[in-house]
């Protein structure tokens, strides 16, 4: 019996290669989330960035300002022509970011770097805005990124803050 090999573990073997296991996906759970929580932000990103450009071809397209509304620390949002969404005929299209981000604020920045509190971003037919804008966005975690829209250009681009 001394000259034979062992058929299997033993049950301390087990229990410490599970404990291991278990540590591991305990330390990887928060990274995980956090790595997660960062796409989400990104995909609200994208959405809202998405979104601009489709109104930015409509106004070219029809000839009129469309305004996009968001509702601050809240995931819903509307656009549509300018002219619907006060008092024409309602063509507007509400929808909402995906899951785990919200708007936590937009502003129009001026040409001193000053800004205001506003809820509404236009764009002209020309594919201009009225003023350079920034929409804020958060998560659960605290995280924000901030898009950018100038003005003169239309053009849409993402920050860290």
């Amino acid at each position: 019996m001394v000259g034979q090999p062992r058929r299997g573990f033993t049950v301390l073997e087990i229990v410490l290669v599970m404990a291991i296991l278990v540590i591991t996906t305990a330390l990887a759970i928060p990274v995980m989330d956090h790595m997660m929580a960062s796409d989400k932000l990104n995909a609200s990103l994208d959405m809202t960035r998405s979104r601009l450009s489709d109104m930015r071809a409509l106004a070219k397209e029809n000839g009129q300002d469309y305004k996009l509304v968001i509702q601050e620390n809240s995931e819903a949002f509307q656009y549509g022509p300018a002219e619907a969404m006060t008092g024409g005929a309602d063509t507007s299209v509400s929808d909402h970011l995906p899951g785990g981000a919200v708007f936590k604020c937009a502003k129009i920045i001026d040409s001193e770097g000053t800004d205001m509190p506003t809820n509404e971003i236009v764009i002209r037919p020309n594919g201009s805005c009225p003023s350079d804008y920034e929409i804020w966005f958060t998560d659960a975690s605290g995280a924000s990124m901030v898009l950018k829209v100038t003005g003169t250009t239309g053009m849409v681009s993402s920050l860290q803050p």
